[in-house]
């Protein structure tokens, strides 16, 4: 078993200490008493206690409300807790074994640690000061409050809208039938009419998520449209686990069934008319190696042994999972080359079509800024002009997954920070005549150039606000997310320029922290949030 390093971590532990503490203290859980024959029942207990926490919450908070309150950070408990145990259930049973407060204490344990973490990621990003005094650790926040309210305010709003359509709900004769009995029936017994219902509610489910890349991508096996059709019925099939667990079954057998790999994969082909060669290779990429990826959350498909899988209802259901397949994909960079490219054109084609809303001006987009010499200097992404103020605003886009936790967001605003030197040398060649953009041959011929003209630089990810204090040199990173939330239709691209420039920040109250305290293990870890 990996266990905690004997050393005694200090009083006043360093950052790397502390970090190095976090990592470690989950070695010392008495759940992994049981050993590597409690791998198969604590996944299945973590596949069934988060939804009987929800399931308590929806007698008071009724299910909307509840899956925005829980659903996101079950998801993220569940996949820090199958990582655990995948790594420390690896010895023989030790006598007593574990309890049901045991395993209580490791859910409740994953949370802090996941909030940790992202607080430690913020630390790193220099959005937080660490410091240590004995063993109370104190994390305080010193980025830009304003920004920040505003984007959790905006990142709200879309969680608001990307709650499921209240027509996507099953019908009555499904909840009736599961009531009766059929809360019990494994997936494979669930008669057809029943599965057809759930089919289509996965279906409609993942016809709302964020599509990254075009239908006939080839992901390395399998097409992006292959892969929404096998991710459908994955769902469905997840769904109705949850929906059993929801109404009280507690049958392993029905909630978290081992299923030998090719079976799956033979069903899933069946059900869907994908190959099985290529629902194979989908099923690989979807299967937990924490060598190739370490976190659980993008992969719900569960080996325990015998070449047979736990696919995770809890790991399935509260996700995105459009999204987390290009996550998985960016772990393989071989594979991830041609779809980061695809997602780049993705950006420029978003962000072209929401200054669609401009009144007056003319767009273009992938525009080549070329040397005397002819060699390419870089690229203007997407370009807004108004020929009568002689206005220019040019949008280099970054283009992203949405992120999931502080860690990401620290690494899209780092890339995005960085991305500053390439856009400063390109404006820097233009406004020396070093380099000319080569516009398009459908704009008029006295389309602009940079020089004669007032010309505005931005960057844009597609939806973080980086809030670091940084130096003023007139390139100026905000998110698609907000443009599209405060452009109006008919506007100039003088109030593209302000919404930028200057977005309308959230009443005061939403830009204050308030104090919060957890318990880790040997520490006190104090940290102010901002109230948004």
């Amino acid at each position: 078993m990996d266990q905690m390093p004997r050393r005694r971590f200090p009083k006043s532990p360093e950052l790397a200490d502390f970090a190095e503490y976090v990592e470690a203290y989950p070695s010392r859980l008495r759940c992994w008493r049981d050993g590597v024959a409690g791998f198969y029942p604590i996944l299945a207990w973590l596949n069934t206690y988060p939804v009987a926490e929800q399931r308590e919450r929806i007698a008071t908070d009724g299910p909307m409300l509840t899956a925005f309150a829980t659903s996101r950070s079950h998801h993220n408990q569940v996949g820090v807790a199958v990582g655990w145990a995948e790594r420390y259930l690896t010895a023989t049973r030790e006598e007593p074994g574990s309890t049901e407060e045991d395993r209580v204490a490791m859910f409740e344990l994953a949370r802090r640690y996941w909030l940790i973490r992202n607080l430690l990621a913020e630390v790193r990003q220099g959005v937080r000061k660490y410091e240590a005094l004995g063993n109370r650790v104190v994390l305080t926040y010193q980025g830009d409050r304003d920004l920040d309210a505003l984007d959790r305010f905006l990142d709200f709003v879309d969680d608001i809208q990307s709650l499921p359509d209240p027509e996507a709900r099953m019908d009555r004769r499904l909840r009736v039938w599961l009531s009766r009995g059929g809360k019990d029936v494994p997936w494979p017994e669930v008669p057809e009419w029943a599965r057809e219902q759930y089919r289509e509610f996965a279906g409609r489910l993942v016809g709302q998520y964020p599509r990254y890349l075009p239908a006939g991508f080839d992901a390395g096996g399998f097409t992006i449209v292959e892969a929404s059709a096998i991710l459908a019925e994955l769902l469905a099939q997840a769904v109705h686990r949850h929906a059993c667990t929801l109404y009280g079954c507690l049958l392993a057998s029905v909630l978290v069934p081992p299923v030998r790999r090719r079976d799956l994969a033979t069903e899933v082909a069946v059900a869907t008319g994908v190959a099985e060669t290529h629902v194979l290779a989908l099923l690989d990429l979807l299967t937990l190696d924490l060598e190739r990826c370490s976190d659980p959350c993008l992969t719900p498909l569960i080996p325990v042994g015998d070449d047979r899988l736990v696919p995770m209802s809890s790991l399935i259901v509260p996700s995105s999972l459009h999204r987390n397949l290009i996550a998985l994909l960016q772990h393989d960079h071989a594979r991830f080359g041609e779809a980061g490219r695809q997602l780049g054109l993705l950006g420029a084609r978003t962000t072209a079509s929401t200054l669609g809303r401009l009144a007056g001006a003319v767009l273009a987009t992938s525009v080549k800024v070329l040397r005397p010499d002819g060699t390419h200097a870089g690229d203007l992404d997407v370009v807004a002009y108004d020929p009568v103020t002689r206005e220019m605003a040019v949008l280099e886009v970054m283009w992203r997954i949405g992120p999931d936790g502080s860690a990401e967001v620290a690494r899209c605003e780092e890339a995005a920070h960085a991305k500053r030197a390439q856009v400063s040398r390109v404006r820097g060649d233009i406004e020396n005549g070093l380099a000319a953009p080569r516009w398009p041959a459908r704009w008029p011929a006295r389309w602009p150039d940079c020089i004669g003209s007032t010309t505005s630089w931005f960057i844009l990810t597609p939806n973080v606000l980086p809030i670091q204090a940084v130096e003023a040199d007139g390139i100026t990173i905000r998110s698609h997310q907000m443009l599209a939330s405060m452009l109006r239709d008919g506007a100039s691209v003088s109030d593209l320029v302000r919404v930028l420039e200057s977005p309308p920040l959230p009443p005061p109250e939403l830009s204050r922290t308030r104090w919060e305290r957890v318990r880790y293990g040997d520490y006190r870890v104090e940290f102010d949030v901002v109230g948004a």
